[in-house]
């Protein structure tokens, strides 16, 4: 009996250290989008619901349009002194900082508010480094974006993470089971696709 609490102990300690790895999870405090997050300010609104005869309508998973905000400008670094090939003190040249373009600060917005708010942005986010069109493509942060809006209840992004179970993209290996898992996930929060492919693969 001790040796199956001792296992469940170990299972439990592995579960919550995979949790606080995802950055875009409200359990890790320390990431870069928990830190002075204007979002987490705001309260909750909850989410409006229509419904026709009783029955209520799928949450179309449609995103309002971004509106960035530009960040204050970094305070300048002051050059150091050194010293050069000849034996001569010169001050040190500092490059100013490349301003991000505008795709980048959606993408920045977009990560603050998955953190803070709805999974919608974590779907966005996770399909931003995907596609790899406006950064550079990179399968794993794109898995924890979409493994946080599912978490989050977004159909989307359960949907976008079967598709990498079934496809196996990055390090994700070729899981059917774990896709059909997520794709019912999906379905059952109200995307269509998640549907379609739950039916196909079962």
């Amino acid at each position: 009996m001790k040796k199956v609490y001792k296992l469940w102990f170990l299972l439990m300690a592995f579960a919550i250290a995979l949790e606080s790895a995802n950055p875009y999870l409200p359990s890790n405090k320390n990431s870069e989008f928990a830190k002075n997050n204007p979002y987490l300010e705001k309260k909750k609104k909850k989410s409006h619901i229509t419904s026709t005869h009783g029955k209520p309508v799928p949450k179309y998973q449609l995103l309002p349009p971004i509106t960035a905000k530009t960040p204050p400008p970094p305070t300048p670094k002051k050059p150091r002194k050194i010293i050069d090939e000849d034996g001569n003190i010169v001050e040190e040249k500092i490059e100013p900082p490349k301003p991000l373009t505008p795709q980048e600060l959606e993408l920045k917005d977009a990560q603050l508010r998955c953190y803070a708010e709805d999974g919608a942005w974590c779907w966005k986010v996770g399909m931003y480094f995907f596609e790899g069109k406006v950064v550079k493509q990179d399968y794993e942060s794109a898995f924890d974006a979409f493994e946080a809006g599912c978490l989050k209840k977004n159909g989307g992004a359960c949907y976008s993470m079967g598709y990498m179970y079934e496809f196996g993209r990055g390090d994700v290996p070729y899981d059917s089971k774990k896709a059909l898992d997520l794709y019912l996930k999906s379905c059952n929060y109200g995307y269509n696709l998640g549907c379609e492919a739950y039916r196909r693969l079962r």
